[in-house]
This record gives structure tokens, C-alpha cells and sequence, in this order.
């Protein structure tokens, strides 16, 4: 995890202006979840000093804006299909299809853990 200073420097080279990351988190492109009196950035989301196109797509596609945990838990929870994390399956460009395919299907699916919130 990052703190959003911490992100906020990969993304620009610096901690001040927060709005870079702010606009990227409102708009679902990136999750952040609370802690404490602040909120933490996975930085799986970062390739180096961009985001990972792969997983932008999948906070979208699973409406990360609204459920930032139910979306950070997806991430890290074994999926049948994958037979792995999502975050695993991103090192593996071969599976970056049926990752997004799983992506867009847990999105969909209405009342299910991904809409609980912790």
C-alpha cells in the first residue's frame, strides 16, 4: 500500500498538488481506500511511474469509485478462473483477456461481496 503522498509522487514527481491523484481516484480509474484519517493507495495500480493500463480498466469496469474495498478485495482474492489473484494475473499478458472478462462480469453482478463494503 501507498499513502496518497506516496502515490502522488509516482504519478507526478512530487507531494503537493494532490489533484492529479484526487481526479483519478473520482473518477474510478484508481482505488484508494480509507485509513485511519487518510486513505492508501495498492500500488499494484502503478507500472513504474504510470498506471497499469490493465488494471484501469478493471476499476472501471468494476465501478471502483463506489466500492474501493469490495474492489481492492477482488485484487488480492483467488479467482476460480485465473486459478490465481488478479494482481498475479497481471503478470501474465496472456491473461489479461479473461482477466478484464472477470473484471467486467464481478462489475455486473449486483447484490454480490463486491458490493459490501468492510
Amino acid at each position: 500500500m501507498l499513502s496518497e503522498a506516496e502515490a502522488q509522487r509516482i504519478l507526478t514527481g512530487t507531494t503537493g498538488d494532490k489533484t492529479a491523484l484526487t481526479t483519478l481516484i473520482d473518477a474510478g480509474l484508481v482505488i484508494a481506500v480509507a485509513a485511519n484519517h487518510s486513505r492508501d493507495v495498492p500500488a499494484f495500480q502503478f507500472l513504474g511511474a504510470e498506471l497499469h493500463p490493465t488494471v484501469v480498466h478493471a476499476n472501471l469496469l468494476l465501478r471502483g469509485r463506489s466500492r474501493p474495498w469490495g474492489v481492492a478485495r477482488w485484487w488480492t482474492t483467488v479467482d476460480p478462473v485465473l486459478q490465481m489473484t488478479p494482481v498475479n494475473a497481471l503478470a501474465h499478458p496472456r491473461l489479461r483477456p479473461t482477466l478484464l472478462d472477470r473484471a467486467e462480469a464481478s462489475g455486473a453482478s449486483a447484490g454480490t461481496s463486491i458490493d459490501r463494503e468492510s
